[in-house]
């Protein structure tokens, strides 16, 4: 009998690594190009992959996750700030 192939560990939802992933297999793809003059390929990516994640998940759990986000991108920016703050004095 043949051996099952380990599955990879996906990351936790709501951590975003998921939906960057998700993101680098659209941009991967050579013949992806955004249908929006002016808009970049990598924010035609992001909303198709926005897009495909609330179709999946629903409007409420996406807005949450990326409430969560902001969240800790802000906090991540203040703790860089307390840091370089300090490092001058």
């Amino acid at each position: 009998m043949a051996r099952k192939k380990a599955k990879k560990k996906k990351p936790p939802l709501g951590s975003g690594e998921r939906f960057r992933r998700v993101v680098k297999g659209i941009l991967r793809n050579p013949k992806f190009k955004p249908r929006k003059p002016g808009q970049s390929r990598e924010e035609a990516a992001k909303a198709i992959a926005a897009s495909m994640g609330r179709k999946k998940y629903g409007a409420e759990k996406m807005a949450r996750w990326a409430a969560a986000g902001r969240r800790r991108k802000l906090r991540a920016a203040q703790a860089y700030r307390r840091h370089a703050a300090k490092s001058l004095r």
